[in-house]
């Protein structure tokens, strides 16, 4: 419920999941904040000011443009299933113009985007809750370095595990090579403290700082790296070492980043498992 509850109510994020939404510009997040969005409409690019109408916490938010009278309201409700999601989406004309949108094709429009709106917010929900998941195993994994816990790391690895070092480094082609890696430096004293953890492009990216002697090699002299994780199925398949992080994120491709009733209002309920 949180996770579909952070993709609403944080609206710098509308443009990672919600359709149509191309760029936001926020100061506030509070109800009673206004807000800048440039939206993808039929006939081109429009910038809305929107109003925050109304926010309470973990259960719905309500949005309205005060240029059009386009309005979005959201409700959930946790299930033990999922979260149960009421969309509603609609438009009260400001002046003529609007008038005649709405009149000519604004059911049909709004119920298409509304469906979209929450088909879209489903699949943010399924693959932020993914990504967390992925965060929190090798999390796990490193706080089981720091202990010497090796069964707990190992049990993190594909069989099909590859490890790939910065250049000038040969990298590890299978499980028992990225095993021997790991007991290697950690028996040298090299690893490691992980000072970030981040999603980037649905992997992983984690910044470690090392502690102790660094092995010889290019990575001698090194204080920091970083490594970027690729999960499958709850297990690490592959491993790439950076130099810096803007290098990891560049590597990875940084997932750039994504309503009041009227008689053309269309509402949905759908349930987000």
């Amino acid at each position: 419920m949180e996770v579909v509850w952070d993709l609403i109510s944080d609206v710098e994020r509308h443009p990672e999941w919600w359709p149509r939404v191309l760029e936001v510009e926020v100061e506030g997040v509070e109800e009673g904040c206004t807000y800048r969005q440039l939206t993808q409409t039929p006939v081109g690019k429009d910038e809305m000011h929107l109003l925050i109408e109304g926010r309470d916490e973990l259960r719905s938010l309500r949005i309205r443009c005060v240029n059009t009278g386009t309005f979005v309201r959201f409700a959930i409700t946790g299930a033990q299933e999922g979260t149960f999601v009421d969309g509603e989406m609609g438009m009260d004309p400001l002046n003529l113009k609007y008038r005649v949108f709405d009149t000519v094709i604004g059911r049909r429009y709004f119920a298409s985007w509304l469906q979209a709106t929450l088909e879209a917010l489903g699949e943010a929900g399924a693959r932020t809750a993914s990504d967390d998941a992925n965060v929190e195993i090798v999390r796990r994994g490193f706080t089981a370095l720091q202990a010497g816990r090796f069964d707990e790391i190992f049990a993190t690895l594909a069989d099909d595990v590859r490890w790939e070092g910065i250049p000038g480094v040969a990298p590890c082609e299978s499980r028992a090579d990225v095993e021997h890696t790991i007991r290697a430096n950690y028996d040298a004293g090299a690893f490691t403290e992980a000072f970030e953890f981040a999603v980037a492009g649905g992997r992983v990216l984690v910044g470690m700082r090392m502690r102790g002697e660094v092995l010889e090699g290019p990575n001698a002299g090194r204080d920091e790296n970083w490594i970027v994780f690729t999960l499958r199925d709850g297990k690490v398949i592959h491993m790439q070492d950076f130099v810096g992080r803007d290098e990891a994120l560049r590597a990875v491709g940084d997932r750039g980043l994504e309503p009041r009733t009227s008689s053309l209002s269309e509402t949905r309920s759908n349930q987000l498992s």
